[in-house]
């Protein structure tokens, strides 16, 4: 497994696959990037995020099918889990976060991280990470004298870059992608996943390796598994 690339498809990307595979228009390039994939050594783990935000679709079990066939039998460990590595380990390496525990029977909670959706920010983009940050801290036991562990620290950057959009509603399937980024965000791998997400890495300097489910941004990821499968 450790030599394998590693792509995380977030629910974005995986449920246009599933809609390819079921025959449904205008979900061509995702079609190709399903057969890249299949073409490719390329692993692709499920995850607790996938259990959530395809319980009670119609699209579950193309979904499972697709993901058994491209995990290899991987998923992402929880969130919780991530972060108690980090904290007792303070390492970033994928082998980690990488485990064969099935996470069907297990959507990802985020009860514990929901009040960090009530916090008042206000001022320039430093000034409300540096609020979010304590407030992180708080909900989730960290010490002040303890080093922020990457997880929490990017997901206190994200919520705080998200909260200048006055313009777009927060969803909670938004804050499932925050929550989603900050666990895979610090890894070693590549994430494909909605534009929303990929510009807020892209501008909080965690860019690198992320696509956005624009047509170019699948067409880019396409073009990057064929160049490694020749």
């Amino acid at each position: 497994m450790s030599h394998r690339t590693t792509l995380y498809l977030d629910q974005n990307y995986i449920s246009r696959i599933a809609k390819f595979t079921l025959g449904q228009s205008h979900h061509e390039d995702f079609g190709q990037l399903y057969d890249a994939l299949k073409a490719s050594d390329w692993l692709c783990p499920a995850s607790s995020f996938h259990a959530l935000e395809t319980e009670g679709s119609y699209l579950l079990p193309t979904v499972q099918a697709i993901l058994e066939e491209l995990s290899h039998g991987y998923s992402v460990s929880s969130w919780q889990d991530i972060l108690q590595h980090q904290r007792a380990h303070q390492t970033l390496h994928l082998t980690d976060i990488l485990t064969q525990e099935p996470q069907w029977e297990k959507p990802v909670d985020v009860e514990q991280l929901a009040p960090l959706l009530e916090v008042p920010l206000e001022g320039h983009l430093n000034r409300r990470i540096r609020t979010m940050q304590q407030e992180v801290r708080r909900v989730l036991g960290i010490l002040d004298a303890e080093t922020m562990p990457p997880f929490a620290d990017l997901l206190a950057r994200l919520v705080a870059f998200r909260s200048r959009n006055d313009e777009r509603q927060l969803l909670p399937s938004d804050f499932i992608d925050i929550v989603m980024a900050a666990s895979l965000g610090p890894y070693p791998l590549h994430l494909a996943t909605d534009s929303f997400v990929r510009e807020s890495l892209d501008r909080l300097g965690w860019g690198d390796n992320v696509y956005s489910g624009k047509k170019a941004g699948v067409q880019e990821l396409c073009q990057t598994i064929r160049d490694t499968t020749l």
